[in-house]
């Protein structure tokens, strides 16, 4: 939802990005930053707040308030299921979210994991988490009429 400020940056990053500009997109932004290796703090969770400062040609989407509540009940499901065994990206798990809500438009403007094997892998752990919480299919919650 855009909610960082300019607090959430700190002033170094903020002074490398403006030393590089102009920036084309998001994108272009993530590969200047991913080559800053003397920055202690990327920010990429502040991704699409740094493409609205930096990029204001880049028209971006927002995710209203009742999307947000559905993306964090969703995040707690993960979150309550994941008790033991290997962790789950967290930025993986907000992309895999933002396509379980159809909101894959949102996903060019934030950080992604590049790895396949690890990419597979999260898809076939949180798979699993949602279908174990899906509760039974809509057809048995039907009556049925005699």
């Amino acid at each position: 939802m855009r909610q960082q400020s300019n607090c959430s940056v700190p002033r170094d990053t903020w002074d490398y990005l403006l030393s590089k500009r102009p920036f084309r997109d998001a994108r272009h932004i993530q590969i200047v930053l991913k080559q800053a290796r003397h920055l202690k703090r990327k920010c990429y969770d502040s991704l699409p707040f740094l493409t609205s400062m930096l990029c204001p040609h880049v028209v971006l989407p927002q995710i209203n308030e009742q999307e947000k509540n559905n993306a964090i009940r969703m995040f707690n499901v993960v979150d309550n299921a994941i008790r033991e065994g290997p962790f789950v990206s967290y930025l993986y798990c907000l992309e895999y979210i933002l396509v379980r809500m159809g909101r894959q438009d949102v996903i060019k403007h934030i950080n992604k994991i590049q790895c396949p094997k690890r990419r597979a892998a999260y898809k076939v752990r949180l798979d699993e988490i949602f279908e174990a919480n899906a509760g039974p299919p809509i057809t048995t919650l039907l009556r049925k009429h005699v």
